[in-house]
């Protein structure tokens, strides 16, 4: 199956199992008030480092709208669960989970039974969460991309995000609901896995 790849200030590959807020509102930290601008649309992208590469002590920026088009693409990824899956988060009724090929099997290595095993993803790393409704129809998506380091070191550069299918962001940023949810997970670099039994 093919891979989409886009540039985002270094190249990017793609995961997914983010959550959204449960009321559906846009999330946002204050700590990323210097990355947006007044006006609530996104600044340029900063990777917390002068043109001459020198640390600016800025924290690194996510191109929020650039992972979401990234996002739209996940049918081009593998999907990892062989059947739709119960929605865990209340946010849809059935979920797939779609990650590119390239990491693929390092996902399908999570075990989600596992408390202690440890994971790490790269930066770029982008998970997607399809949301289905309960005839199993495409209804939104939950999103997990990993930033450079530094964007935040206490969930390991992890931005959260919650669109519908034609790329509105619901809620994005360091989404507590999605927080609260993956941090017994922190170990696995915050990524639950699907079951061996439930994978494709």
């Amino acid at each position: 199956m093919p891979t989409r790849r886009l540039l985002i200030a270094a190249p990017l590959t793609v995961l997914l199992a983010a959550c959204a807020g449960d009321d559906g509102g846009q999330s946002r930290d204050d700590e990323q008030g210097d990355s947006e601008a007044d006006d609530g649309s996104e600044a340029d992208a900063d990777s917390g480092a002068d043109d001459d590469g020198t640390d600016t002590g800025e924290e690194p920026a996510v191109d929020e709208q650039a992972v979401v088009e990234q996002a739209l693409g996940y049918a081009d990824f593998e999907r990892i669960n062989a059947e739709p899956l119960p929605s865990l988060h209340g946010l849809a009724e059935l979920v797939n989970i779609w990650v590119p090929a390239e990491l693929a099997d390092d996902y399908r290595a999570l075990d989600p039974e596992d408390d202690e095993q440890q994971a790490s993803f790269p930066a770029g790393a982008l998970i997607v969460k399809e949301h289905l409704d309960a005839s199993g129809e495409p209804v939104g998506m939950t999103l997990m991309f990993k930033a450079e380091p530094g964007y935040d070191p206490e969930r390991r550069d992890w931005w959260w995000g919650g669109a519908q299918l034609d790329g509105t962001l619901t809620a994005s940023g360091r989404v507590d609901f999605c927080i609260g949810c993956h941090s017994p997970r922190s170990s696995a670099d915050w990524l639950f896995g699907v079951a061996s039994d439930d994978q494709s």
